[in-house]
């Protein structure tokens, strides 16, 4: 809304009522899109987002216009079941309202991918029989970088290079080394061995 200045001078010396205008400029506010996250395993995703009552959205995926929907009275409007491609992936929408049309919203980026990754263990081996003081034995392997790794539900170290380190207490007797890869997608990889510690 627009203040007509001189209206507004008059009512600070008393002379007169303000009143306000309608905003006639032809300017569009872009469609706001609500964050998603950096990655996911689901080759389907929905978009949403916030602008005025009534105007059209049209939805851009890597440059390509996908479909178009109406803000509803709450400001609001979402996209379903958005198809990705894998690897990375940019979205961005426009409004249009009385055949105007706004800029481009803020770009969203999130990558698609649905490999599980890689996961090796190096150290210590299968069945590997142990005989420590300190009853304790490094868990070393290697996965693919950026990947997150859990030794029985623990954190391990991981560098940025994809290996990973963990020194794992043990008991007498047999013990399960469960080692899981998680992604930034959430795909997981699972691997799980025995020591025994004499």
């Amino acid at each position: 809304m627009l203040i007509n200045f001189s209206l507004l001078v008059e009512k600070l010396r008393g002379d007169g009522d303000i009143e306000v205008s309608s905003n006639t400029s032809s300017y569009i506010a872009p469609p706001v899109l609500d964050l998603l996250k950096d990655a996911t395993n689901s080759a389907k995703t929905n978009i949403s987002g916030y602008a005025l009552p009534n105007q059209v959205i049209r939805l851009y995926v890597n440059g390509k216009y996908i479909d178009k929907t109406t803000v509803n009275n709450n400001n609001n409007f979402v996209f379903r079941n958005i198809i990705l491609k894998e690897g990375d992936n940019n979205i961005k929408a426009k409004a249009i309202y009385s055949d105007k049309e706004s800029d481009y919203s803020q770009n969203i980026q999130i990558i698609y991918q649905n490999k599980n990754p890689d996961l090796e263990i190096s150290s210590p081996r299968d069945n590997q029989i142990i005989s420590n003081g300190d009853a304790q034995v490094k868990v070393e392997g290697k996965t693919d970088p950026s990947v997150r790794i859990t030794v029985n539900d623990y954190w391990a170290i991981t560098e940025s290079d994809g290996n990973f380190s963990y020194l794992l207490h043990l008991q007498k007797g047999e013990n399960k080394i469960k080692v899981i890869a998680i992604d930034n997608a959430g795909n997981k990889s699972e691997k799980e061995i025995k020591v025994r510690l004499e």
